[in-house]
């Protein structure tokens, strides 16, 4: 073999020609003038040189050959004439190829002693590398890319090196600074909640350690103000060759908004639910009280009389028995109503109020009421807009309220019973929605009420529950727990919105948001007008009373006996069908008025009127329900715009709604 123009010996050059071929490189020598002396096959393969190339050893078809498969040949040769000019020069670089390939090319100049006889080329295919560091590369251009482009907070943690990296989303997200969002894993673990940060770090852990290749959890992270975001993290993790974990890759969506929008469909349906409980027991209830209040108004009107014919003491004592009683039964009416107003089912008488009257009213009252320590202070708005709401369910708002604070105030540590209270009203324009933990308040013009307080103030946790029916932090039998429920109720029905803002230690402040009407504008409230009855009847009016309830009609017969009428009952629909149809074919007398429950067995009072319509037209009907009006329809009872006599009602309410439906044509 001859290299440089050195003859070598057999031995020598068969262990040049085994070391050139066991090489994974592609191997060129040449001479010192440029021709080519060898080559091992991996060259030759690497090239895709023809056999009839190599067979022979032409420099020219050679060169030619090698040229015509690279990008930029113009820029190897001139490489190449530039090491020849310095012929002890050694250069390395890479090779693009027409056909994609890569090349790692490295050139020295191949020394005998101190003389360079020629020069080695080495070359080296890294095109798979290429491909796969091309291909890293673009999927790391995607991966930020993506990270600058998404809303959530992608993350990466390098597990080897130990940086967690985060993109620019957990800045706007979380409230963040730039320069405050740190690499340090601790910087995530340190926002955690409480009690969340031991479940969510033992969890990523025991993912790593089992080999599992995605994690995913819900947990509480805190802002940068110091609230907390409800988030859902899910990471992705990738692994050495060896299993282990390499990098962990996350995005962290903030589900703050889904979570309360759950949690306020949640309380909706439980509301909904609670609501048509309370419809039910308000029926059955209303139903007893019914005819206890009448019966209990009769009598008082029989003792009354007793009391002025003997004058006896003990004739008194009865009557005053009454009067307690009726106040008993007027409590037991109030606590329905209160049911029905959390519910959002009471029946309310909507009007414009100037909420400055009511906290007039309501001062006058409460400062009776307020122990002298705890001082009531009225900061009022004078030229305040009026409202659409019932007024006097807006005092029962107040007065809950304000006796809430006053309770807040006996409580609190520092102090305890000593306190202020203020009472706020303002007209308030909201450019945006405001959001609260209970209500969203659409952007537009309001009447703020707002009262707060000095006392104890109250933990997130307490906050949350606040509005529920039946919760309370006050000791057993200090409180029913439906007075905040009946605040939010009536606020929700009266189509306003109710917010708080409260922390242990620093007091409490409700405010109220009800949409202004200005006072220029005409009132447009509509009046309910019963309908005049069909027909003229004798001196006497004859009523026919039905319901199902025993109680009920013997009390409704007497009171309207007593008023002048003549009553005839029926337990039900059908029944009172029979009766009318007898006295028609008799030659009878037909009723002036149909006064009917609604909700009754064998046939309620929807349907009667409806065959009353047809086959007795003349005959009006009036109705009565036990049920909140605003229930009626939900129950497929009846329309809530018929003349309904609320129960449960008045002696006077009464026998007041059966004239008016007979004014027209009978005076009674």
């Amino acid at each position: 073999m001859v290299t440089g123009g050195h003859e070598l010996g057999d031995g020598a050059a068969s262990l040049l020609r085994s070391a050139l071929e066991s090489t994974a490189d592609g191997i060129l020598v040449v001479d010192r003038d440029g021709r080519v002396a060898l080559w091992n096959k991996r060259f030759v393969d690497m090239w895709r040189l023809p056999p009839s190339l190599t067979a022979g050893r032409d420099d020219e078809q050679l060169i030619a050959a090698v040229l015509e498969q690279l990008a930029d040949p113009d820029g190897f040769l001139a490489k190449v004439r530039a090491l020849y000019a310095t012929p002890d020069a050694e250069s390395e670089d890479v090779l693009d190829f027409t056909d994609g390939r890569r090349f790692e090319r490295s050139s020295r100049p191949q020394r005998l002693g101190a003389e360079i006889v020629g020069r080695v080329w080495s070359f080296r295919d890294v095109t798979a590398r290429a491909r796969a560091e091309e291909s890293l590369r673009a999927s790391d251009e995607r991966y930020r890319l993506v990270a600058r482009a998404t809303r959530d907070a992608i993350w990466e943690w390098d597990c080897r090196a130990n940086t967690l990296h985060w993109n620019g989303a957990v800045s706007t997200l979380f409230g963040y600074a730039p320069h405050e969002v740190t690499t340090e894993p601790t910087w995530w673990d340190d926002r955690l909640h409480p009690d969340d940060r031991a479940r969510c770090v033992a969890g990523l852990r025991a993912v790593l350690d089992r080999g599992e290749s995605t994690w995913t959890a819900e947990y509480r992270f805190r802002r940068g103000d110091g609230s907390y975001a409800t988030v859902l993290d899910c990471a992705a993790v990738a692994r050495d060759a060896g299993g282990r974990p390499a990098r962990v890759v996350g995005a962290m969506l903030d589900i703050s908004a889904q979570r309360r929008l759950e949690a306020e469909l949640q309380q909706a349906q439980k509301m909904e639910a609670v609501g048509r409980l309370a419809g039910g027991v308000a029926h059955d209830f209303n139903n007893l009280l019914a005819a206890i209040k009448c019966n209990l108004s009769l009598l008082g009107d029989d003792l009354r009389d007793a009391t002025a014919q003997s004058g006896e003491p003990t004739v008194r004592q009865q009557l005053e028995q009454v009067r307690e009683t009726e106040v008993v039964v007027d409590r037991a009416a109030a606590l329905v109503r209160q049911l029905l107003a959390f519910s959002r089912r009471q029946v309310l008488k909507p009007q414009r109020t100037d909420l400055n009257e009511t906290v007039a009213i309501v001062e006058r009252l409460l400062k009776r009421v307020l122990p002298p320590e705890v001082a009531l202070c009225a900061m009022l708005e004078p030229a305040l807009d009026t409202v659409i709401c019932d007024g006097g369910q807006m005092e029962q708002v107040l007065i809950n309220l304000v006796l809430n604070a006053r309770d807040a105030i006996a409580t609190k540590d520092q102090a305890p019973g000593r306190g202020i209270i203020s009472v706020t009203t303002c007209n308030v324009t909201l450019d945006s929605p405001l959001v609260d933990r209970h209500c969203e308040v659409p952007a537009g013009h309001y009447v703020m009420l707002a009262v707060g307080d000095t006392g104890s103030g109250m933990a997130p946790e307490t906050v949350d529950h606040l509005f529920e029916p039946f919760f309370t932090t006050k000791g057993p039998g200090a409180g029913t727990g439906l007075g905040l429920a009946t605040v939010h109720g009536i606020v929700l029905q009266s189509g306003g919105c109710i917010t708080v803002a409260s922390r242990p230690g620093g007091g409490s402040t409700f405010t109220i948001y009800l949409p202004a009407t200005a006072r220029s504008e005409a009132t447009a409230m509509a009046e309910v007008r019963l309908p005049a009855p069909a027909g003229a009847l004798g001196t006497r009016s004859l009523v026919m009373v039905v319901d199902d309830e025993h109680a009920i009609r013997f009390a409704a017969t007497r009171v309207l006996e007593r008023a002048g009428f003549q009553v005839v009952s029926a337990e039900h629909g059908r029944r009172a069908i029979e009766i009318l149809d007898d006295a028609r074919s008799a030659g009878g007398r037909m009723p002036s008025l149909v006064l009917t429950d609604l909700a009754m067995p064998v046939m309620g009072g929807r349907e009667l009127g409806a065959t009353l319509a047809t086959r007795y037209a003349d005959v009006p009907v009036l109705y009565m329900s036990a049920y909140p009006v605003g229930e009626l329809s939900a129950r497929g009872l009846g329309d809530s715009t018929w003349p309904i006599v609320q129960k449960p009602f008045e002696v006077g309410d009464l026998i007041t709604a059966v004239r008016a439906h007979l004014r027209a044509t009978v005076e009674c």
